[in-house]
């Protein structure tokens, strides 16, 4: 005889809430310390954070390393400059709409030589923007765009003449092939090429170039007179950022779903070493999601921001092997080393989310109460002294956060006995919160007056939590239907899902 089990609970994929004002659009946020995440996770922000828009998701040092650019993509999309000194916004712009579509920024940036022009990707308007930084840090636009389908990551050529740029897709009828693109900028000439799906990052080094792809995985090295690709460098899986440094002998690749960072030597391109960023209590899960990276001045520590850790790893580049981490806010996604401090940027911030909370106006905010308009990302400058005081303090920190213990795994699997179950039957109601359906319900943890649809309209719901288990307090890991499907069937989103839904 076969037993059926049903649980009944709901399903959040909308309507998470921020509670007692705690989410500013500007300036520091409040609401730090140990601040529980709708994911089960922790975070402890070190530092004062600031408000750069939603979803920061790339940084870059001006040439002169005075200022500090954010490339924010979600829907408050924005560039905002920090002075590098204190961290302290300077001025921001948003993008001029050109269509009826919602114009935004997207991951590329680059400087041209002169230190002042800036070259931004607009994916949603298929064009790179051209801005204007001056001596006192305020960003122009300058009007000037060059057409770039999909405009991702940017790259500029070592002699200044031509700007390559990476379309974050793929063809379903070439086999997912994606493209990259080569701009003149002094003629407005554009030649495109075929490389493998999703191509992302990009780095351009004397008479080549390198692009991630976040579908192959890898770097394709292109040679740059003709586009054609030279060769294929296999790192991790789902490769997206890349850093130059040592004047170009030395590319390092971050690998988001293989949790390494590697390391190439670009006069061979052959892989001098594959580093991994996975906490060793993880037990070989993914759980880190490495993105953005930067290495110190000296050239001895290479750091890079860990999304799904919500830490920046920190790594010995001499050793080649990781040191330690650094507790950072809600899903970091860059990081870049300015003198004698980090600036990191979060794509979540560090405010308080409380799925249960009463919808309650936003301090100095006038929009609705949305998933997407109550997330705020943030920048925060920490000194690197001070990270290095305390490390391994700080990475026991990272990991009670992430609730990883060495044991935890080893015990779960001794508490994990099949009871002789066969099949289970996974049900999600999609976008209602647990009291919006089942606040009446006279048992469990309820709110009543959240109630949308009761008994009157899902009698067979009630009926259902009545007979079997209710589970009254489970808590959706994400905020809309894109990522809450990941969410619901593997457990995460990819970097790519929590990118690009907010997008």
């Amino acid at each position: 005889m076969r037993e059926w089990r049903v649980f009944i609970g709901s399903a959040l994929a909308t309507g998470v809430i921020a509670t007692g004002g705690m989410l500013a659009t500007a300036g520091s946020q409040e609401g730090r310390g140990r601040v529980p995440l709708s994911t089960g996770k922790f975070i402890e922000p070190l530092g004062d954070h600031i408000g750069v828009g939603s979803y920061p998701s790339a940084v870059l040092l001006s040439p002169d390393s005075r200022y500090v650019v954010v490339s924010s993509l979600g829907a408050r999309s924005k560039l905002t400059v920090l002075r590098a000194s204190d961290g302290t916004v300077v001025s921001s712009i948003e993008p001029k709409a050109l269509n009826t579509r919602k114009p935004g920024f997207y991951l590329g940036l680059a400087f041209a030589a002169d230190g002042r022009t800036l070259y931004a990707a607009r994916g949603s308007d298929d064009i790179v923007g051209v801005y204007a930084l001056d001596a006192d840090g305020k960003l122009t636009d300058t009007g000037k765009t060059y057409p770039a389908t999909d405009a991702a990551g940017l790259a500029l050529s070592p002699d200044g003449k031509t700007l390559w740029v990476s379309s974050s897709s793929g063809d379903p009828k070439n086999k997912l092939r994606g493209t990259v693109r080569a701009i003149d900028l002094a003629s407005g000439t554009v030649r495109s090429y075929s490389v493998s799906g999703y191509p992302l990052g990009m780095a351009a080094v004397g008479n080549k170039v390198y692009v991630t792809s976040e579908q192959a995985g890898g770097l394709e090295v292109l040679d740059a007179a003709t586009g054609s690709v030279l060769k294929h460098i296999e790192t991790g899986a789902q490769t997206t950022h890349l850093l130059l440094a040592e004047g170009g002998k030395t590319l390092f690749v971050s690998a988001s779903s293989s949790d390494t960072i590697s390391e190439i030597d670009t006069a061979t391109d052959k892989v001098v070493r594959t580093i991994l960023v996975r906490p060793a209590e993880a037990r070989g899960l993914p759980s880190a999601t490495p993105l953005g990276l930067a290495l110190s001045a000296d050239g001895k520590t290479l750091y890079a921001a860990c999304g799904d850790l919500n830490a920046v790893a920190v790594v010995d580049r001499q050793r080649g092997r990781l040191s330690g981490f650094v507790p950072a806010g809600w899903y970091p996604t860059a990081v870049s080393v300015a003198g004698d401090a980090l600036i990191c940027v979060n794509a979540k911030g560090t405010g308080v989310r409380n799925p249960n909370g009463k919808a309650v106006a936003i301090a100095g905010a006038d929009r609705p109460q949305y998933i997407q308009n109550i997330i705020e990302g943030t920048a925060v400058r920490l000194l690197l002294k001070d990270l290095q005081k305390d490390l391994k303090g700080l990475t026991k920190t990272v990991a009670q956060n992430n609730r990883l213990r060495p044991d935890l795994l080893k015990s779960v699997r001794r508490a994990l006995k099949n009871p002789g179950i066969e099949h289970v039957i996974y049900i999600i109601k999609e976008n209602r919160t647990y009291d919006q359906v089942l606040g009446d319900l006279e048992k469990g943890e309820r709110d009543p007056s959240l109630c949308l649809f009761g008994e009157e309209v899902t009698p067979n719901q009630h009926a259902l939590a009545r007979r079997f288990v209710l589970l009254d307090n489970f808590y959706c890991s994400a905020e809309v239907s894109g990522d809450g499907w990941n969410f619901s069937t593997a457990g995460m989103a990819n970097e790519y899902v929590s990118r690009n839904v907010p997008y």
